[in-house]
């Protein structure tokens, strides 16, 4: 990707994480910018590079969120990778190299099946390791609600996720009710704090990989020192820190697991590519998949083996 392009998709996320879902003669506005020069970089990145996504906060709907690791390979790959991509409750994997060598996951379970989840690992290998994910602005145990919406509700907070700035208008068609109806949906949805934000990232495509680094210490010099890195720290209870360092094209990612690699305990290369097309799918039908029709509860995580 040219140097230009990067530049541009930087300054369109800065300018939508300040103004996520305003619109954009109401941004050139706020931002003093001119709006052709606006809906022309907006126009060629937003959508492709960068996304505004609504960012929830799954312990109010009784979710749970792990890392786990697989070391898999062969036949065996195959037949993990076609029902892992089955099952909503894994919403992200990816190879990975170091430590181990298979895929990495990124698991939502509801509090009440977290006992299914070693169950559902051991099902691929008997080579796995898996922690809970905590944020790092707690230290305290969340305290879990539970699902108690009905099921538009789970495919509305599929749309927010795939593009916090589709039209109400559009949304209201999709789930066949009003654009009030909609508005009162969403701001339910704020008011319960299930909806914590509207965030604009850059696409994951853009990223060939990422550093993933497990300490026992928060790496407040990997924060520091990679500061123009996209980076991401969660805290895992009992162990220390999981730290994720994302790598473009442009950067030498064996170098890098080098340079890092004094930061952490353990390090392990993660690759996005082969899993992209996979993770996009699973998006657009997360809680919609994870509810059951009725809107009564989640359906079991072991269901899609």
């Amino acid at each position: 990707m040219a140097e230009e392009d990067m530049e541009s998709i930087k300054l369109l996320t800065e300018i939508l994480e300040r103004h996520p879902i305003e619109s954009l003669s109401r941004i050139a506005e706020l931002e003093n910018i001119s709006y052709s020069k606006l809906r022309k970089i907006y126009m060629a990145h937003y959508g492709r590079d960068v996304l505004v996504s609504a960012e929830y906060n799954i312990v109010k709907i009784g979710l749970d969120s792990y890392v786990a690791f697989l070391g898999i390979s062969g036949e065996d790959m195959v037949r993990a990778i076609a029902e892992l991509e089955r099952n909503p409750f894994v919403v992200y994997m990816n190879s990975v190299f170091g430590g181990i060598n298979g895929l990495s996951l990124v698991i939502h379970v509801p509090v009440e099946q977290r006992k299914y989840v070693e169950e559902l690992l051991s099902r691929y290998t008997g080579r796995y390791e898996f922690h809970p994910v905590r944020s790092i602005k707690s230290k305290e145990e969340p305290k879990f609600g539970r699902w108690d919406l009905s099921y538009d509700y789970a495919r509305l907070m599929d749309m927010l996720k795939i593009d916090a700035r589709t039209p109400i208008s559009k949304i209201a068609a999709t789930l066949n009710k009003t654009r009030p109806t909609v508005n009162y949906m969403i701001s339910r949805l704020i008011e319960r704090g299930i909806i914590v934000g509207f965030s604009a990232t850059i696409d994951v495509d853009v990223y060939e990989s990422a550093i993933v680094g497990i300490s026992r210490h928060f790496p407040d010099r990997v924060l520091e020192t990679y500061s123009s890195y996209e980076t991401i720290v969660g805290r895992l209870p009992g162990v220390g820190y999981i730290t994720w360092v994302f790598l473009t094209g442009r950067d030498n990612a064996g170098y890098k697991m080098i340079e890092l690699g004094q930061y952490f305990d353990r390090i392990m290369l993660e690759h996005f590519k082969p899993f992209r097309d996979i993770n996009d799918r699973k998006l657009g039908n997360r809680f919609s998949t994870m509810v059951k029709p009725d809107g009564s509860g989640y359906r079991s995580i072991l269901e899609f083996i």
